[in-house]
């Protein structure tokens, strides 16, 4: 496989107002959901991430079925190996062109309303030992941990800090789902639907 690379040199991207804050939840099958408050309410993208997650199934389950074959196979190994390769290969090149097209929306996005920094809550590192969740202690199920380490979190955030030239910050949004807003209480919310007391 042959690729052509063609370095451009572009002027640097402008810089919005730092008081406008993009805030930025960063999830596996939303990649980015960005929230920017505006003088009468929050605007809000969401960006879907549903086609680099069928790439991420095709390419597991024709990886899947390929090295089952390799382990039995002899005669057509190599045919076999390259065919894996070239899968391979292929779901790398579309889940980059995936991460592309969303930090290109979210950078859009944030240029359109004049946003200066850009703060998402903290999760780096949980797709480094996916096998355990700490805070709950128990085991997450298989798919899960699969989901977490193919997650591309941290090339779309330094993609979106390269088209952006502003840096991403990271806040820790420890019990941020308890805690409320107005009066900073911890309860357990009831549904999605959060009352506090």
């Amino acid at each position: 496989q042959w690729s052509l690379h063609v370095s451009v040199p572009t002027s640097r991207p402008p810089q919005g107002n730092p008081n406008n804050i993009a805030a930025i939840d960063e999830g596996v099958i939303n990649p980015m959901a960005v929230a920017v408050e505006t003088d009468d309410a929050y605007e809000i993208l969401v960006v879907n991430g549903r086609h680099a997650r069928a790439v991420k199934h095709y390419r597991n389950t024709r990886i899947a079925s390929l090295q089952e074959r390799l382990a039995r196979c002899v005669k057509r190994w190599c045919k076999l190996d390259a065919k894996r390769r070239r899968i391979e290969a292929e779901a790398a090149d579309a889940l980059r062109n995936a991460d592309h097209q969303t930090t290109r929306k979210v950078a859009d996005f944030l240029q359109e309303h004049d946003a200066g920094r850009i703060v998402a809550g903290d999760v780096r590192g949980i797709e480094q030992n996916p096998r355990k969740n700490e805070t709950r202690r128990v085991r997450n199920r298989k798919d899960q941990r699969r989901r977490l380490s193919q997650w591309s979190r941290g090339r779309q955030e330094s993609l979106l800090s390269h088209k952006t030239g502003m840096p991403v910050e990271h806040i820790d949004e420890s019990w941020s789902s308890k805690t409320c807003p107005a009066c900073q209480t911890r309860n357990h919310p009831n549904g999605r639907g959060y009352h506090c007391r």
